[in-house]
């Protein structure tokens, strides 16, 4: 993960479509994997959080859907 972070997360040259892609199947990823996640949560929460606000609506929309997916996989987590 530290890898794709770097690439995509960190640059300031992301595309849009890049952006949208690497957020996209981090959330299908976890969704895939239910509460195997629950070690990640503390870097996957904030990630999603910051492309909520993403200007693109297509970025947006990931952001929200993986924010739903560690919701449904690590709920209680969250809340701690």
């Amino acid at each position: 993960m530290n890898n794709l972070w770097a690439i995509f997360f960190q640059k300031e040259t992301s595309s849009i479509a890049e952006r949208s892609f690497s957020i996209g199947t981090i959330a299908e990823i976890i969704q895939a994997s239910g509460s195997a996640v629950v070690p990640f949560l503390q870097k996957l929460y904030p990630l999603f959080l910051k492309f909520v606000k993403d200007a693109d609506d297509e970025v947006c929309s990931n952001a929200v859907f993986g924010l739903g997916c560690l919701c449904a996989s690590c709920g209680d987590h969250l809340t701690r």
